[in-house]
């Protein structure tokens, strides 16, 4: 983030993707200096400028003539955090949160997503972590300030492009492949594409799937299914997978109910960020109803899991994300 304090010339719109590199070279060292944001150059490694060039002479003096850089945050997917930032693998059984001391399994398991779950008052605090011997060695977290509390769990990696995708790919294949509907798979997943497309014209939804129409979309090989996308693809299937589910469940089998009700947690919580799109955080209200529908949705998710861990190709998978 930068802060400015005087008028400044585009000379110095180089400042932000400099500090942005970072992340990615380590022969980079970043030293904040209010009012200026100096960046020195280590030269070990690798010289990052030519020389001879206005860059290169440019190196290691102040820049930006009154704008200073303040580290808001970092963020990232689980396997950035754990390659380049040095930070606990979400694998690992013991300790694998960047922002808390859980573990994969007993009482302080991360998969209880209850609102009184153990590894909730096990978060970390500034002193706490610290003071801990094994914390992140990465540059970054030696500036002024910076903690776990600087990591920001990416949304879209964990969500759309993590629990989502098999989620969302295992419905499909209950839908499809389970007798849900009256048809062969092939023919089912044709009838849930021109479903899927009706719906969309009908809500007007701003970003779509356009070719649905495979089992090879969301069943794999081999693993749980999955379904495949982009990000935006994925935030807006919520609302009409949900209808699909609606329309072809059975209300008096209660795992049916369980993914019914799963599903309106995660539309709810769309609908959430969508209204509130163009402002920095919810309102009080706002965040205490995303909150509790994200861990109903989880809490959901983690039973569903339970009950379809030995079916090989139907069933959720728990991801540590």
């Amino acid at each position: 983030m930068l802060v400015q304090r005087t008028t400044v010339s585009l000379n110095n719109r180089y400042l932000l993707f400099a500090f942005i590199r970072i992340k990615l070279h380590s022969s980079l060292v970043v030293y904040i200096k209010a009012p200026y944001f100096t960046l020195l150059c280590q030269w070990q490694l690798v010289s990052r400028f030519k020389k001879g060039t206005e860059d290169y002479h440019r190196a290691g003096t102040p820049l930006a003539e009154g704008y200073f850089a303040i580290l808001w945050s970092i963020i990232g997917d689980l396997d950035y955090f754990v390659a380049i930032l040095g930070l606990p693998n979400f694998s690992n059984a013991s300790m694998p949160c960047a922002l808390c001391r859980t573990s994969l399994t007993g009482s302080n398991t991360w998969s209880n997503f209850r609102p009184d779950a153990p590894w909730r008052l096990q978060q970390w605090t500034y002193s706490a972590w610290q003071a801990w011997p094994n914390r992140c060695q990465n540059p970054l977290f030696t500036l002024p300030g910076v903690s776990a509390f600087s990591i920001c769990l990416d949304y879209m990696h964990s969500k759309y492009l993590g629990t989502d995708q098999y989620v969302f790919g295992s419905v499909l294949a209950l839908l499809t492949c389970t007798g849900m509907m009256d048809k062969t798979p092939e023919r089912n997943v044709t009838a849930l594409h021109r479903f899927f497309q009706d719906f969309y014209r009908r809500d007007n939804t701003p970003v779509r799937y356009r070719y649905l129409n495979r089992l090879t979309m969301f069943l794999r090989q081999s693993g749980r299914p999955k379904l495949r996308g982009k990000a935006a693809e994925l935030r807006y299937f919520g609302k009409p997978l949900l209808a699909a589910w609606e329309k072809w469940m059975n209300c008096r089998i209660s795992v049916h109910v369980d993914i019914q009700l799963l599903l309106k947690m995660n539309v709810f919580m769309e609908n959430l960020l969508s209204e509130f799109r163009d402002e920095i955080c919810f309102p009080p209200d706002q965040a205490v109803a995303f909150e509790e529908a994200c861990s109903t949705m989880l809490t959901l998710h983690g039973k569903l899991a339970v009950h379809f861990a030995d079916q090989e190709y139907l069933g959720y998978k728990l991801k540590g994300q």
